[in-house]
């Protein structure tokens, strides 16, 4: 097929590394054929199908480049990464989406980004590495409502730029899908924050540096229904080992991270995961924090976002030379406090690992029970769910990372999600669009 913009879907085909696989050992050759699709059915073309799924070929490295600089204005990513398009969207390694199969996405500026015009609903990840990003491995600049889970995926040797997972939303964040050929794919929007003093952390964070009346204004500019409305980004069984980032792991602005049965060592940066801006954590199934180098953490959270819980986490010799707050489990900032921007003062409280008394939710969950019909159902004080394996996420661990955000942590924690799906869903029958109106942004 050949669209309007003169684009062949040239589609998957055997893969050499193993010649029985049929899937893409291109990812600019994956984007084109999504962007083609999505074309046609923006044309009234073809329909949408319920789900889409994308294999990527097992033994395979997909060089992104690995000798791009930020001082050449000329410099390009070797392919483009892997872009979301369209609802349902399921990439993974090879036939079965496992971790085994050696799927690498290596170097480039960003090796997913979510593009922050396009609204989307379930989208997965499995199976796949990601490798010696030169900026911020996940650029998920989603609209609200937008959510994605990644499941047994690792992250190495990743040692450059302020974010591995950089979860940001803004009503007036202006991206644009980058191309081969595009110059500093995707980060310039952080990095025209310019450098930052070791512990001038909270500028990146908050995207303010001129003081509370410029926080104060771009709160109001970024709050949509009276919330913080960044993506939800789920990760099952995943792995973050050996990587050196100069602000966060992980970083949360306002959105909803869940963590299932992850594994956090060896790794530096001055917040391993921070959570600012109203967002919420939930953390279960035994995630594990071990050997990591911080200043404030391994896990902060500001005084206005929210630990909904922390299931059987773990954690040892996560205290760097320079941690300031001398903190062996999750960091709550208090009130009044400005830890980010000066740390040396910060003050709060410690919440060590699995002590339940920090949680909103005080009730003891587990992992949704299938029913007759297929469909899980929280359970609530009863079993708990087997422990998956220590190679990483088994079918239980899926199951209960995949329908977290559409049943919610026991209808209390995820209302919040659901909310926002409804409300998506309805606005797009009304005008296929989500973004928000005037009158949302108080």
């Amino acid at each position: 097929a050949t669209s309007a913009v003169g684009m062949e879907f040239i589609g998957p085909s055997v893969c050499s590394s193993d010649g029985t696989t049929i899937g893409y050992d291109n990812t600019t050759t994956l984007f084109y054929d999504t962007l083609l699709t999505t074309t046609e059915i923006l044309e009234g073309k073809v329909a949408p199908d319920e789900t889409y799924e994308f294999v990527l070929c097992p033994s395979t490295t997909f060089d992104l480049g690995l000798q791009l600089e930020f001082s050449d204005p000329t410099a390009r990513q070797n392919m483009v990464g892997l872009i979301p398009l369209l609802d349902n969207s399921h990439y993974k390694c090879g036939e079965d989406g496992a971790l085994s199969n050696r799927c690498i996405l290596r170097g480039g500026w960003y090796h997913i980004l979510f593009e922050d015009d396009i609204p989307l609903a379930n989208i997965t990840f499995s199976g796949l590495t990601f490798d010696q990003s030169l900026d911020s491995s996940v650029m998920a600049y989603g609209q609200p409502g937008n959510d994605a889970i990644f499941i047994n995926c690792r992250w190495r040797n990743n040692k450059q730029g302020s974010f591995l997972i950089d979860n940001f939303w803004h009503l007036y964040l202006q991206g644009g899908i980058i191309e081969p050929g595009g110059n500093r794919v995707g980060g310039g929007r952080r990095r025209e924050l310019g450098s930052t003093s070791l512990w001038n952390i909270e500028s990146l964070l908050t995207r303010r540096s001129k003081g509370p009346e410029v926080r104060s204004e771009r709160h109001r500019l970024q709050t949509v229904g009276g919330d913080y409305p960044s993506m939800y980004l789920g990760f099952a069984g995943c792995e973050f080992a050996d990587n050196e980032l100069s602000v966060a792991l992980i970083s949360n602005d306002g959105g909803f991270l869940d963590l299932t049965k992850c594994r956090f060592e060896n790794n530096k940066a001055a917040v391993v995961i921070a959570n600012v801006l109203s967002a919420r954590l939930a953390i279960y199934g035994a995630t594990t924090f071990r050997n990591n180098d911080d200043m404030i953490g391994p896990v902060f959270l500001d005084s206005t976002s929210t630990l909904l819980f922390h299931e059987k986490t773990m954690g040892e010799n996560n205290i760097g030379l320079n941690n300031v707050v001398q903190c062996e489990g999750i960091f709550l900032e208090a009130p009044g406090a400005d830890c980010l921007n000066n740390p040396e003062e910060c003050y709060g409280s410690c919440c060590e690992w699995g002590d339940s008394s920090c949680d909103l939710v005080k009730e003891d969950l587990t992992a949704p029970v299938p029913s007759p019909g297929g469909a899980g159902v929280p359970a609530r004080g009863t079993a708990r769910p087997s422990s998956p394996s220590e190679g990483g996420c088994n079918a239980t661990c899926k199951t209960f990372a995949i329908i977290l955000p559409l049943l919610g942590l026991a209808t209390v924690v995820a209302s919040m999600i659901y909310l926002r799906k409804v409300r998506r869903l309805a606005e797009e029958e009304d005008d296929q669009s989500m973004q928000p109106a005037d009158n949302d942004i108080s």
